[in-house]
């Protein structure tokens, strides 16, 4: 059978009949040729959202209304609540943002509701909010070292990998050294380069007082740089210049500035050159040609 065809002008609608399976028989809608964010037609994302009820539509609305030119916030709560209601997690966590930014006191416990049923839906980033809420005591949460721990340890095996590190930052800006470091060392025992580098620093400085320890920070300091830590690179570069915690090797120092100095990163790279030009002005020429011979066999081995 042949269709009749007709083409419409740019920014007219584009009448295009669809049936739509419901509960109650098929139904026909008429929409644009608009697309949204899930990639599909947008009145067909506005029916499986308003009349099929589907929570994946129903959150794609929210965000449109929740980051959009024209935001509207409660359109997108209205959304996010009509997903959550059906258990969708990311719907959750759009509703506790929400609450979360807006900082009064009952926001905050709408925020530590949405965190909380978000976290039993195993999302990693809501289990380190909540462990924030805890920490904190914000949205009627109490502190609960037990249950902030758990919250922490739940939230990294969930795959949120910050979440150990930023908290034991959190600490260590607070001047909670000592509270901050076994949180970096269990950060640390998960190959996180920055738990690893913050650790060097922490033992690295003469003002951490009794924690200050050269030849433990030149530890945290190597493996990191053998991991590809630029900054650990750089660090671990002038201990070796010094001797500090490891032997004097003015090679090894001009290697890992080397090495440092091939990173992509603008910024770090700028930093890296600026420590080789140094070390070129504190070493000799057969020590620097055999700190080159080093870092080549090293970036070698890395590809």
């Amino acid at each position: 059978m042949k269709t009749k065809k007709r083409k419409a002008s740019k920014g007219l609608w584009v009448w295009l009949l669809v049936p739509v399976a419901l509960a109650g028989g098929a139904a026909a809608i008429y929409f644009t040729a608009d697309t949204s964010p899930s990639g599909e037609n947008e009145w067909v994302t506005y029916a499986r959202a308003q009349i099929m009820g589907d929570p994946q539509s129903q959150y794609i609305k929210a965000i449109v209304a929740d980051t959009g030119k024209d935001r509207n916030e409660a359109e997108a709560i209205k959304w996010y609540e009509k997903a959550a209601a059906q258990s969708h997690v990311p719907a959750m966590m759009g509703l506790a943002d929400i609450y979360d930014r807006k900082g009064d006191a009952a926001s905050f416990r709408l925020a530590a509701h949405w965190y909380g049923e978000a976290a039993r839906g195993g999302d990693g980033r809501a289990q380190y909010q909540l462990a924030q809420y805890h920490a904190k005591s914000l949205g009627g949460l109490k502190p609960d070292p037990v249950k902030t721990a758990q919250l922490l340890q739940q939230s990294t095996d969930a795959g949120y990998g910050p979440a150990l590190n930023r908290y034991a930052e959190e600490l260590k800006g607070q001047g909670q050294l000592a509270e901050a470091l076994p949180w970096f060392q269990k950060a640390a025992a998960r190959g996180d380069m920055n738990a690893l580098y913050s650790l060097g620093e922490i033992y690295a400085d003469p003002l951490s007082g009794d924690l200050a320890s050269p030849i433990r920070a030149v530890t945290y300091f190597e493996e990191a740089a053998n991991m590809g830590h630029v900054l650990s690179q750089l660090k671990y570069a002038y201990l070796c210049l010094g001797g500090q915690g490891v032997p004097r090797d003015p090679a090894e120092a001009y290697k890992w500035a080397e090495i440092a100095s091939h990173t992509p990163d603008k910024t770090q790279k700028q930093a890296a050159l600026e420590v080789r030009d140094y070390l070129r002005t504190k070493i000799t020429p057969d020590e620097q040609r055999r700190g080159e011979v080093r870092a080549k066999a090293w970036l070698k081995t890395r590809g």
